[in-house]
């Protein structure tokens, strides 16, 4: 029987899917929104403009706080972290670039364990997204966090305040220079806005805001509404933090965005990298404020024993700054 050679066929490769401009776009304008994060913040001393602040200076161990419960957020916290961290060497892969998907839950669910942790120590009993994100809002606009980092926005689509930051004229959007100040603003600031107008859409078509408009008959809501309406919405809603930039991301990555973390240009790495550094600037604050409110026996008692036995050189180098510029 005559035996068959087998012969190689050529294969032909997929042709590429065509990439729409809007997933390009939100690409590009992820990649300049937290590269402009990352400059602005990386610009200050943070246990100084900690220390500087006069609230923080107030701050006195509580006398009856919940202890068990402020260390399990502040472990949820840094575990999520430790995940951020740990995901790097992944990401820094550029076929990876799709695991950038889920490094914005982890930078927004870290943060937001620490946030809850020191509000619960400072008496407050939410523990809610929305509630944790407004209280952040409401110690920014008091004075409570230092300005670096509780710059907000304000107001309505077409009346805009910024607090703590300046926008600056540019001539196209997603322009940015990041070696100017000026423009690393003007990119927040536009974070900011595109984030507070979804936010504000998004409260406008909830059932119940709805029935505070009516038609001047009475009978039937408004189809739009005018700049006193709008400011009502705006009252309703309370200040765009950073914290709300974060959960954005985290909303968009997890339900909406899907296309861009499959877009092969997408400089994951960079922006990995970025979240790793807003992290950080607002988990040191928070440490910090947990430090002087539980009590600095009781916060150095809750790290050691979670470090005990593991390495964790960027929770280590934080404890060291708190214990080299806090410790009394």
């Amino acid at each position: 029987m005559a035996l068959v050679r087998a012969t190689s066929v050529a294969v032909a490769k997929p042709a590429p899917t065509p990439v729409s401009k809007d997933v390009k776009y939100g690409a590009a304008m992820t990649f300049q929104q937290f590269i402009a994060l990352s400059v602005y913040l990386k610009k200050f001393d943070t246990i100084k403009e900690v220390s500087a602040t006069p609230y923080f200076s107030k701050l006195k161990p509580a006398s009856d706080i919940d202890l068990e419960s402020i260390k399990k957020w502040m472990v949820n916290g840094w575990n999520t972290e430790r995940i951020l961290y740990a995901n790097t060497d992944i990401i820094n892969i550029q076929e990876n670039y799709f695991a950038l998907q889920w490094s914005f839950p982890q930078a927004y669910y870290s943060s937001f364990m620490l946030t809850l942790a020191f509000m619960k120590a400072n008496g407050q009993n939410t523990t809610s997204h929305a509630g944790i994100i407004k209280k952040f809002g409401d110690f920014s606009k008091q004075g409570k966090y230092p300005p670096f980092i509780s710059f907000y926005q304000d107001g309505t689509e077409k009346n805009p305040t910024y607090h703590n930051i300046q926008k600056f004229p540019t001539k196209a959007t997603i322009a940015l220079d990041a070696s100017c100040m000026k423009s690393c603003q003007t990119q927040i600031c536009r974070f900011l806005s595109g984030t507070r107008i979804k936010k504000l859409k998004e409260k406008r078509n909830e059932k119940e805001v709805r029935k505070l408009f009516k038609k001047s008959c009475g009978k039937k809501n408004k189809d739009s509404l005018n700049q006193a309406d709008w400011q009502q919405i705006s009252d309703k809603i309370g200040v765009t933090t950073i914290m709300n930039l974060l959960y954005r991301k985290r909303i968009k990555s997890n339900y909406q965005d899907i296309d861009t973390y499959n877009y092969e240009e997408l400089k994951a790495d960079f922006i990995h990298n970025c979240l790793k550094r807003v992290v950080k600037e607002l988990n040191l604050i928070h440490e910090c404020y947990l430090y002087k409110t539980i009590g600095d026996a009781n916060y150095i008692r809750i790290f050691q024993e979670y470090v005990k036995g593991k390495e964790i050189p960027f929770l280590e180098k934080r404890m060291e700054i708190i214990n080299n510029n806090l410790y009394q």
